[in-house]
């Protein structure tokens, strides 16, 4: 499986509007999936965007690409139906040495807050996210809920 492909899989989805979604990769790579307080399962490459969840038989999850060729979706393939999650709009991203840090909204430009405010945004979001992979030397985060202190 395409390691560069693995690494766009990674991130925060909602799944029904209320259920947390994370896709992270363990030390190895491979990716791994967090369904709300559920533990975390193992996906195992099937065909092309679609992985099986190791731990649950009959459970498969697909990658889907929006037309910027991005994952926008996960869709769930499992006993009883189909089920769509949608990838969280934003997502932070801090480096390995905690240095710099970045906000990505994905639902616009997609370019990465500027370095002036990250220090703002590290505070803004202390307690709101938590780490779902790793790309290089950078840790990728998404975000878990609002910060306490914003209006």
């Amino acid at each position: 499986m395409n390691v560069a492909f693995r690494q766009h899989c990674t991130g925060t989805f909602i799944r029904q509007g209320v259920t947390t979604v994370l896709v992270g990769q363990d030390n190895d790579g491979q990716l791994t999936l967090t369904i709300g307080g559920q533990p975390t399962y193992k996906l195992r490459p099937y065909q092309s965007r679609t992985f099986v969840i190791d731990e649950l038989e009959g459970f498969q999850v697909e990658f889907h690409l929006g037309p910027d060729e991005e994952v926008d979706e996960l869709i769930f393939h499992q006993p009883n139906g189909t089920f769509v999650a949608r990838r969280r709009l934003a997502e932070a991203r801090m480096s390995e040495s905690g240095q710099s840090f970045a906000f990505v909204d994905r639902s616009s430009s997609g370019k990465s807050v500027p370095k002036a405010a990250a220090g703002v945004i590290r505070s803004e979001l202390a307690g709101c996210v938590a780490e779902i992979g790793r790309v290089g030397s950078e840790r990728r985060y998404g975000l878990l809920g609002t910060p306490t202190n914003a209006a």
